[in-house]
């Protein structure tokens, strides 16, 4: 679980790609999959004085549990289409085998 807001546009719900292993396109990370901004976050909405549903949710892969480390990175892409890095992104993860 996650969040991402454009400041710029905070009502609008945005794009986020998740990429194991390398920080996006060009920097040796798979993308792992794409998702949207559209759950509510209460915690988000009391931080950033923005109503809207900024939460997102990603359930990673069965292929990430291989009981290897591994780093998660996050990239939201604001309205205008700018990709941006997802605060914490970068954070490592070992997950066990199923």
């Amino acid at each position: 679980m996650g969040w991402a807001i454009d400041p710029e546009f905070p009502l609008q719900p945005l794009d986020v790609s998740i990429y194991l292993d390398g920080a996006g396109p060009g920097k040796g990370g798979t993308l792992l999959g794409r998702t949207v901004t559209d759950r509510p976050r209460l915690d988000v909405t009391q931080i950033t004085a923005k109503d809207g549903t900024h939460g997102f949710r990603f359930p990673l892969p069965t292929s990430v549990h291989d009981g290897k480390v591994h780093k998660i990175y996050g990239f939201g892409r604001s309205v205008g289409g700018q990709p941006f890095p997802l605060t914490h992104s970068g954070f490592e993860l070992r997950l066990p085998l199923p």
